[in-house]
């Protein structure tokens, strides 16, 4: 899924240099990982990548192949007996 930027808030109280810190924040890693996104896949053009923030949608893996994001689809193989460890993390 691709999705912009964002910040949670909670019982804070906001001023518009506050917002205004905070969009500018939003904006500067939207910026930054789309340049990240432009230099190693491939995508026709930067307005799409600046639709995917936007979109929020999910997309399949063969969108992720043809844009260079991976590089095969194939089944995974995990061998019987392999431990699985599930990782949590909470801020």
């Amino acid at each position: 899924m691709f999705h912009g930027v964002g910040f949670d808030v909670q019982n804070m109280r906001l001023e518009e240099r506050d917002l205004v810190g905070r969009l500018d924040s939003v904006r500067a890693d939207q910026t930054r990982i789309g340049s990240i996104i432009k230099d190693r896949a491939r995508f026709p053009n930067e307005k799409e990548i600046e639709e995917l923030f936007l979109q929020a949608a999910t997309k399949d893996a063969e969108f992720a192949k043809d844009r260079g994001i991976i590089d095969e689809i194939r089944e995974a193989k995990v061998p019987r007996g392999t431990p699985i460890i599930q990782l949590i993390f909470k801020r």
